[in-house]
């Protein structure tokens, strides 16, 4: 992965190859394995594959990447907010941030199909329970 990441110099790609980057350090950190619950660890595999499809499409679909990063980024920022201010309903922040995951799935390689139904709205309603 980090290979094909390399070889992505385009200016026009760097806030992608930026987000990829930072999606990749949050799946995989030191104790990410005893943190994830082996059923998101088992996704581990298709969220890679999804990360390759969407630097496969992004030639010549920069704007149209940078729309759908932004759907994510706003769900990925309130997360972290809810994560770093310790926030006291653990279940549903823990399907939120997993929900979030699948959501890029769905946004970036929707042929790899989600785990679980996520959509815009239902990660909007999370995002409620958490505020």
């Amino acid at each position: 992965m980090n290979l094909i990441l390399d070889e992505t110099h385009s200016p026009a790609l760097e806030t992608a190859v930026e987000d990829i980057q930072e999606q990749l350090a949050n799946l995989i950190y030191p104790g990410f394995m005893s943190d994830a619950e082996y059923h998101w660890l088992q996704q581990y595999p298709r969220y890679m594959k999804a990360i390759e499809k969407r630097l496969e499409r992004i030639q010549g679909n920069v704007d149209k990447d940078k729309q759908k990063m932004q759907q994510v980024r706003n769900h990925f920022d309130h997360y972290l907010r809810c994560y770093e201010h310790g926030h006291h309903e653990q279940e549903a922040l823990n399907e939120y941030r997993w929900l979030i995951e699948e959501y890029r799935v769905s946004l970036f390689a929707q042929e790899l199909k989600t785990a679980t139904q996520v959509s815009e709205k239902r990660l909007n309603k999370l995002k409620q329970v958490l505020s």
